[in-house]
């Protein structure tokens, strides 16, 4: 493991199996609008890992195409809130993921990079009891790439001995805009979003995540 220096990691789909409870809360948010919530949903699913504040203007601004006042963005946000922090709190680890955290905090700094609000995020990884894992825990409104150069530039590890470890194309690219090695988190059954992205590794949680460090570093 001395080649890898440290490891950036997504929160949801990859700490926490909690996909789901961010696409349902999109569809009670809008379920006002029966005829457009699939859409909604499923740009919601293609564009995980980007803020909600950049997905609800979108909604707005390019499905919905009516007007949003800041008003109601702000109240949207906050009930969009109100109805995943609870639910997140309740979902299961992803398989091998607590097992990883205990195991390779004592290796390397290990970094949450979501698209998460930062104070919601740092809140939910608080009442989960994983502080004590993680050397920063990060989230919008600054994008994941931002993050990664900021903590690469900051702590001088180069892009190249870090990893990161997401289940979205943004963090693909933050990786990518970082050298990082990447590693996909495609759950079994799941859609494989990366078919035509060079990836380092694809792995189905972070049990394999562990095989392959202890193999390959």
């Amino acid at each position: 493991m001395r080649s890898i220096q440290a490891a950036f990691l997504d929160f949801d789909g990859v700490i926490l199996e909690s996909i789901e409870v961010k696409a349902w809360a999109f569809k009670k948010l809008f379920e006002e609008y029966p005829q457009q919530v699939d859409e909604i949903v499923s740009y919601h699913m293609e564009n995980g890992g980007i803020s909600r504040f950049v997905k609800i203007k979108y909604i707005y601004e390019k499905i919905l195409k009516q007007p949003l006042s800041d008003e109601y963005f702000k109240y949207l946000c906050q009930r969009y809130s109100e109805l995943v922090f609870a639910r997140v709190l309740q979902c299961e680890f992803v398989k091998g993921a607590k097992e990883f955290l205990d195991k390779y905090h004592r290796q390397m700094p290990l970094f949450v990079i979501s698209g998460t609000p930062q104070e919601e995020m740092r809140e939910i990884v608080e009442q989960k009891d994983l502080s004590q894992y993680f050397q920063g825990v990060f989230g919008s409104p600054n994008s994941k790439d931002y993050w990664v150069k900021k903590i690469l530039s900051e702590s001088q590890f180069p892009g190249r001995q870090t990893i990161f470890v997401g289940d979205a194309k943004s963090d693909y690219e933050a990786a990518k805009q970082g050298g990082c090695i990447f590693f996909a988190r495609i759950p079994p059954g799941g859609e494989d979003i990366f078919e035509e992205k060079d990836i380092a590794y694809r792995i189905k949680d972070l049990s394999e995540l562990d095989l392959i460090l202890e193999r390959d570093y």
